[in-house]
């Protein structure tokens, strides 16, 4: 998984870590049980087993694997739907954001055991695993956009865990990212997922869900100085919000100078930490 949330945390829940990797296990021992999903999913064109990142690193990908590929992802069990999506997506194909929109219709993500357990808090994180390859410039803004607002409403974002940060911090508009700048009609969108993390009695880490909006707000002007201070002045805790409202605060028009040197005098070493890394950011 992408994003550096984790700079912040100390503390690694070994439990939760093996479960992690008995999921990545299961995966593959699942995949050989089905013949063409291994071969399509996990091996490379000569037959040879090299996982499934190796198979979303190929630089050619042939008619055949595409094909194949594109065939599990609207056919195959949960899991092999699922991971066929991911896979389409990890290649840029716009077909992928169809697979995608007919993956959420089905709502097989929500049954079954998880299909993406975070690597530190256990929690399922599928379809943030999505919603953050949707984000990526597959160049079809008018079915990206859709999707987009689906993983940020409350039916979605409000009750799945969404830990990384990797799809809310890739909805911060940047000049020098074109692509990114679509985003800027999304920011109701993001309040509103805020907002429902905010309220949720579902999710594990609702405060924190809802932190990982502040980045895409702050440069959208729609979370000023005062909205970081309550981030910020929450008690500590694990995973920790005020990590966002640090890494927000470079957004802001003077690029946070004003909170920073405020912040950099708190008496906590990590918090320091925290300002000296992303004031040297901006």
């Amino acid at each position: 998984m992408k994003g550096d949330a984790f700079l912040a945390f100390k503390v690694v829940g070994i439990r939760n870590l093996r479960d992690f990797i008995i999921s990545l296990q299961a995966v593959t021992k699942m995949f050989e049980s089905f013949p063409e999903a291994y071969k399509l999913l996990e091996c490379d064109d000569d037959g040879n087993y090299v996982g499934i990142d190796q198979v979303w690193d190929m630089e050619q990908i042939s008619p055949q694997r595409l094909r194949g590929v594109i065939h599990l992802a609207y056919n195959g069990i949960r899991e092999i739907r699922f991971y066929s999506t991911l896979t389409l997506l990890e290649w840029y194909e716009p077909v992928g954001l169809e697979a995608c929109q007919s993956l959420l219709d089905s709502q097989l993500l929500d049954e079954g055991p998880a299909l993406f357990p975070h690597r530190l808090w256990g929690e399922d994180c599928a379809y943030e695993e999505l919603a953050f390859r949707v984000v990526r410039p597959i160049d079809d803004w008018e079915i990206q956009k859709p999707l987009i607002r689906r993983f940020l409403s409350p039916e979605i974002y409000g009750k799945h865990a969404f830990l990384e940060g990797s799809f809310t911090r890739m909805l911060t508009p940047r000049k020098e990212r074109p692509h990114t700048l679509h985003f800027q009609t999304l920011a109701d969108d993001i309040l509103s997922a805020m907002q429902a993390a905010l309220d949720s009695k579902e999710l594990e880490y609702p405060v924190f869900q809802a932190s990982l909006c502040l980045r895409p707000l702050v440069a959208m002007g729609k979370v000023d100085h005062e909205g970081l201070e309550w981030f910020f002045n929450l008690p500590p805790q694990q995973p920790d919000p005020r990590f966002e409202a640090v890494s927000a605060a470079q957004f802001l028009p003077d690029g946070g100078k004003t909170l920073y040197e405020r912040w950099e005098k708190y008496p906590d070493p990590e918090v320091q930490e925290w300002v000296r890394m992303f004031r040297n950011h901006h």
